[in-house]
């Protein structure tokens, strides 16, 4: 169905009618899109090499923001630690931008979808903030276990904390599919309803003094789910306890598992967005 679709969207009267065509030039072919990560990954691949960065050039809307709010101060002697200085400063990073983003994410739910509850109907609350309360949830356990590895017991288990939550935090396949649309459907709101975009600016001055908007912060959570291989990758490269070190390899692996599942996600429901779009214009035709 999918192919027989694809062909009549390069036709001359699908063109004519102003249709995009798919897949585009340069897609990827499906075989390569769900091979296995075992077939992917070079269990030799160097520490410093992130087979994953492609996954976040395809999103950096909301980036800038997302260093913004997640940065933590370095002491300037840094460049100067050890090793084992530098394993600690990696650990610190990851519980401190844990507790920020879920600071962050509290923000939204207090400052924002509660007050805006209020002047939205449900339907509006569902599409604009899709499932964000139980991604807060989540990373309230979250930060809790990692808190407790870090400060507890030395970090030892804290492969296992992320090994853990590679299931849980598959919630972000749907936000991340449905954010685009979240955002347009925001911004419709906001440019035909006076009293919601005076409301907006209201919670925006609440929330962070105005330094974000709504918009802004619904972007972060797609750049955090993209980030946790990256951290763990750095704890990796200064990590020299073999035992160690190969634990966090298996959180490494789920990290970049996810990152690859939540692209994956991503990617088919903007195919059978693009599908549906071709049903029906062909059903008008």
């Amino acid at each position: 169905v999918i192919d027989t679709l694809s062909i009549l969207s390069h036709s001359s009267i699908a063109i004519q009618r102003g249709l995009q065509p798919f897949p585009l030039e340069g897609c990827t072919p499906d075989d390569e899109i769900y091979s296995g990560l075992s077939d992917q990954i070079d269990d030799t691949v160097d520490e410093d090499d992130d087979l994953y960065d492609f996954v976040e050039d395809e999103e950096n809307e909301g980036d800038e923001i997302y260093e913004d709010l997640m940065r933590t101060d370095e002491p300037p002697e840094a460049q100067q630690k050890t090793g084992v200085d530098k394993r600690e400063c990696c650990l610190q990073e990851i519980r401190q931008t844990e507790e920020k983003y879920s600071d962050t994410l509290e923000s939204i739910l207090q400052h924002f979808m509660k007050p805006l509850e209020k002047f939205l109907q449900e339907q509006d609350i569902e599409s604009i903030f899709i499932n964000i309360e139980e991604l807060a949830n989540t990373h309230r356990n979250l930060l809790e276990e990692v808190r407790s590895s870090i400060l507890n017991y030395g970090a030892k288990n804290l492969y296992q904390v992320f090994f853990n939550y590679k299931e849980r935090l598959l919630l972000y396949g749907r936000y991340c599919s449905q954010v685009e649309t979240a955002t347009k459907h925001l911004d419709k709101l906001s440019n035909t309803r006076e009293d919601i975009r005076m409301k907006l600016e209201e919670c925006s001055k609440r929330a962070n003094s105005g330094r974000f908007s709504l918009r802004d912060l619904l972007m972060v959570p797609m750049q955090r789910v993209l980030k946790y291989h990256l951290l763990l990758q750095e704890l990796v490269k200064h990590t020299t306890d073999p035992t160690d070190k190969e634990n966090l390899r298996t959180a490494l692996d789920a990290m970049r598992d996810l990152a690859q599942c939540v692209n994956e996600v991503k990617r088919d429901n903007e195919i059978i967005r693009q599908i549906t779009s071709f049903q029906l214009s062909i059903e008008n035709m």
